[in-house]
């Protein structure tokens, strides 16, 4: 008996992936060497939206459950290893794809979008009132899609947030509450010294977090001109260190004595020790001790 396998279009293009890294492309000339990067990338994401469209299919037929697992998105987990965020965000575009947003679809299918802009796109679309007429559905999608082929996937959820705010303002409202509610920030150090950074800000907050790092995470060149070896995740991280640097030097903290007492503590923030505190002497003119609040008395042995 003949065993399952893939499809032979699929193999057509996997084989043809394999031929490509067979390829010499030392002596490609650099103009289509771009062009190359160009149609590649194009390729990608058409292959991407081809695997959401099987993806929906599969999950339609509920394929997944011949494997034993216990969802669609178990399954993508599990077999395609992505996190369980993507694997999530992956079944829900499929699904919403084939089912409400085949304008999307299809501009994935011609590489007019990306993957990146059909996540907006459903999303977007997924959320609007049930009660929405289909004409003013469709129309939302179309606008989206439009606006797809020009903009980049940030860009385009900004406009897809006016849209929501125009269309649907109390669910908007709604969102940005769920948002704000959902925030967190957890900042632990761990055994080795190291502090562990994470959390989810809402659309506001986390714009203006982004807005005071940009300016910061630019590469620096060398002295010698070369260029900056830090990595993306490296910038950020430096740039949230620089605007907490440039908080405790400018004073803003409203107990500079605890954040003087804190650096001092630290070797990473040595240097913040070595500047002056600039205390407001007291009602009786004299300079509180940073070890002692004013009004406690000294400590007795």
């Amino acid at each position: 008996m003949e065993q399952p396998g893939a499809s032979s279009a699929v193999a057509a293009v996997v084989e043809a992936a394999r031929g490509l890294t067979a390829e010499d492309i030392t002596g490609i000339h650099p103009h289509d060497l771009l062009d190359d990067l160009l149609e590649l990338r194009r390729a990608v994401e058409i292959a991407e939206g081809e695997w959401l469209r099987r993806l929906s299919e599969a999950d339609a037929q509920g394929a997944m459950a011949v494997t034993g697992a216990a969802s669609t998105q178990a399954w993508v987990r599990g077999a395609a290893g992505l996190s369980p965020r993507k694997a999530h965000q992956a079944v829900l575009t499929a699904r919403a794809l084939r089912r409400d947003c085949r304008a999307a679809a299809a501009a994935l299918a011609d590489g007019g979008i990306g993957v990146e802009h059909a996540h907006v796109i459903t999303r977007t679309v997924t959320d609007l009132p049930a009660a929405l007429p289909a004409a003013a559905r469709g129309q939302a999608e179309g606008t989206l899609v439009d606006h797809a082929r020009r903009l980049y996937p940030a860009q385009l959820a900004t406009v897809a947030r006016h849209l929501r705010h125009v269309v649907d303002p109390d669910g908007l409202a709604r969102s940005e509450e769920e948002q704000h509610r959902a925030r967190f920030l957890s900042v632990a150090a761990t055994l080795d010294g190291t502090v562990d950074v994470r959390g989810t800000l809402d659309a506001e907050a986390g714009a203006t977090l982004l807005a005071a790092l940009q300016p910061l995470t630019t590469p620096v060149r060398g002295p010698a001109g070369e260029r900056d070896s830090r990595t993306p995740g490296q910038r950020r991280a430096d740039a949230l260190v620089e605007l907490a640097r440039r908080t405790l030097d400018r004073g803003d903290c409203r107990n500079r004595e605890v954040n003087a007492r804190t650096c001092r503590a630290s070797s990473t923030w040595r240097h913040c020790a070595e500047k002056p505190l600039h205390r407001p002497p007291s009602s009786s003119g004299v300079l509180h001790s940073p070890e002692r609040p004013p009004g406690r008395p000294p400590a007795t042995r």
